[in-house]
């Protein structure tokens, strides 16, 4: 079996609205991407996402 090392892909989906996302990511970070002792918590890496609300709804103007 071939594995690539240090190649991943990782998705933080968010749900859109019609003008756009209904959330943004203000961070994103693997986690259990390192091993405890020689134990790996699992053969697939987690992601951890801090999602805030955005400045202003989507579809509406910031107001001055």
């Amino acid at each position: 079996m071939w594995l690539e090392q240090g190649r991943r892909i990782h998705y933080v989906l968010v749900r859109s609205a019609i003008h756009g996302p209904t959330l943004r990511v203000a961070d994103c970070f693997r986690a259990f991407d390192r091993p405890v002792g020689e134990v790996w918590a699992s053969d697939h890496f987690g992601v951890v996402a801090d999602l805030a609300l955005p400045a202003h709804r989507p579809g509406a103007w910031l107001s001055s």
